[in-house]
């Protein structure tokens, strides 16, 4: 087990930090504002107070799942060793192409709730 294997310590970390991100956008959903983009930067969310609780509940929703998966490919990681550098690539490759999946299914869920 390699405790320097920067793959599990940036999955963990952003698994950490999407658990406090989704729980709060669940929990406390940002008051609506017109002029403000939200967590899921939507283009969709910012037409009505429906729109913008929607889009955060589900948003959080699916950030709390990716949490989970990060979490466990976190600590799957630490029993592989990638290499520094290549598992930093994977690891921010990882979270990204993740969090730009949950920016498309925010706007689709929007679409197919609310219509364009």
């Amino acid at each position: 087990m390699n405790d320097q294997n920067s793959f599990s310590i940036i999955l963990l970390t952003c698994a950490f930090m999407l658990f406090l991100t989704s729980w709060w956008y669940i929990k406390r959903t940002p008051k609506y504002s017109k002029s403000y983009k939200g967590l899921t930067k939507s283009k969709y969310e910012g037409r009505s107070k429906a729109h913008w609780d929607f889009s955060h509940i589900y948003g959080g929703t699916l950030y709390f799942k990716l949490a989970i998966v990060l979490l466990i490919l976190g600590v799957l990681g630490f029993f592989i060793d990638f290499g520094f550098m290549i598992g930093f690539i994977m690891a921010i490759t990882i979270v990204c192409i993740g969090i730009t999946i949950i920016r498309i299914k925010v706007d689709n869920a929007l679409i197919d709730r609310f219509g364009k």
